[in-house]
């Protein structure tokens, strides 16, 4: 047996067996109310306290990361704290963020796995009501904040990843029953550290501002009848080199819209997304690279679905992503689309240790579905074939690319599917999930890449009170 097996049986052996012994939980600690912490101190009117734990194993079988080693492990831990005082419609609030990686075993380390004890919001707030409709609602945020805009595919408060994208500045969200409108302007917040020693070491360095970045734009949203809505929007970045730290210089502007249907059962639905991108960027972040194209990009989500009336619910959906890639390399244009500050794990499957699928030079079509046998209880799954949108562009989660165009498109086969366990609802969730990508033409000749086929196992437990 290979070393390679015997390790992928190892782990899969200790998911397994951290399932089994938080099984027992499930009767002793069921609640029909969550247990949140303020309530149960007895704090004042006023102030809102949270706090939530995460503890994810995962483990990476045969790497595809032209840069890694053969495999990789890693227990990765994310703690978020939360406390808020209001007074009238003013708050201010404070969320603190220790995002840590222990028993790495070949571990290629980022600020996407580590970022201790730092301050991912700390915001004053104005909040009120009856402004310009009844019933609606005005938001007027200033301070570090965290964004979920729209489809969460170019600004997202990432729910996977172990680390949270921070921004700095303003945001205004006004909703009423129907309708919703939303502008801001911030700066990107720059995770540290950086440097592959303090990583190891899960070292504090408080993060910064990108002063050479801004980040800003508006979305309105609409319900158009027959349960269907409509969203319109246009966010731009503008960013630029300092000193020591070189940037592509983005200057892009994304519009977009979107059309979609929420799940109803015995209905079907579907969201159709489409969203352009113009302006000037460079073809690689290294700062040699000074040469400013022309950036022409687009990308396009659709998906399709229908939620039987029956046990265990089933739902099917049909899924198409194209996001475009650069076609030419030796030309002026840079036609590779930039998911900004995007998730990507609702769509392209796990990201973190794995993340082989990304929003930037990729065709794939798919069939995805989901199973609920419990209130408690679901399953999930999903079947993608990947394609690199131009053949001469990158793979860039793999960091492969053949510029001649032999290897052609095919990247390969992805299959992920995992099941969540509400053990007690609000307070307690367990989850359990593996992906594999099956090879295909170019993931198995392009230069520079590596033998078998790649598989991922985790499990996570999260508590929040």
């Amino acid at each position: 047996m290979s070393r390679a097996s015997q390790s992928t049986r190892m782990v899969v052996g200790a998911l397994l067996g951290t399932w089994l012994a938080l099984a027992p939980c499930h009767g002793g600690l069921a609640a029909e109310e969550p247990l949140r912490i303020g309530p149960a101190l007895g704090v004042p009117p006023g102030v809102r306290l949270g706090l939530e734990q995460r503890s994810r194993f995962e483990h990476l079988e045969n790497e595809f990361h032209a840069s890694a080693g053969p495999n990789a492990t890693a227990l990765v831990l994310r703690t978020l704290v939360f406390a808020e005082f209001s007074a009238g419609p003013w708050a201010l609030g404070l969320e603190l963020q220790d995002a840590r990686a222990f028993a790495r075993e070949g571990t290629p380390l980022s600020p996407t796995l580590v970022n201790a004890a730092e301050p991912l919001r700390a915001y004053l707030a104005y909040r009120t009501h009856d402004v310009w409709a009844a019933h609606d609602t005005l938001a007027v945020s200033a301070g570090r904040l965290t964004l979920d805009l729209g489809s969460r595919r170019l600004a997202a408060r990432n729910a996977y990843r172990n680390t949270i994208n921070g921004f700095t500045g303003l945001h205004v969200d006004w909703r009423a029953a129907t309708q919703q409108v939303t502008c801001f302007a911030v700066l990107p917040v720059e995770r540290s550290p950086t440097g592959l020693d303090a990583l190891a070491n899960n070292a504090f360095a408080l993060d910064r501002e990108a002063t050479g970045a801004l980040f800003w734009g508006a979305l309105a949203s609409s319900a158009v009848g027959a349960g269907i809505a409509l969203e319109l929007y246009v966010f731009a970045l503008h960013e630029a080199d300092r000193a020591g730290q070189p940037s592509q210089n983005r200057r892009v502007f994304t519009p977009g819209v979107r059309l979609f249907r929420q799940p109803i059962a015995g209905a079907f639905d579907f969201q159709l997304e489409l969203m352009l991108q113009r302006g000037r960027s460079r073809a690689s972040l290294t700062g040699s690279d000074v040469t400013d194209l022309r950036h022409e990009a687009s990308f396009v989500h659709a998906a399709f679905g229908y939620e039987a009336r029956l046990a265990p619910r089933p739902r099917l959906i049909l899924v198409y992503d194209r996001a475009s890639g650069d076609g030419d390399p030796s030309d002026r244009v840079n036609g590779r689309f930039d998911t900004l500050f995007g998730a990507r794990r609702f769509d392209l499957g796990p990201t973190s240790l794995w993340g082989a699928l990304a929003r930037s030079n990729l065709e794939s079509p798919g069939l995805a579905f989901n199973l609920t046998p419990h209130e408690r209880l679901d399953a999930f799954g999903t079947f993608r074939l990947a394609y690199l949108a131009s053949a001469r562009d990158a793979w860039g989660p793999a960091g492969l690319r053949d510029p001649t165009g032999a290897a052609g498109r095919f990247i390969g086969q992805q299959f992920e599917a995992g099941i969540r366990w509400q053990v007690v609802p609000g307070n307690l969730s367990l989850e359990l999930g593996a992906a594999i990508l099956w090879r295909g033409r170019f993931a198995k000749t392009a230069p520079g890449t590596r033998p078998g086929d790649p598989l991922y196992v985790y499990s996570q437990v999260t508590g929040t009170i």
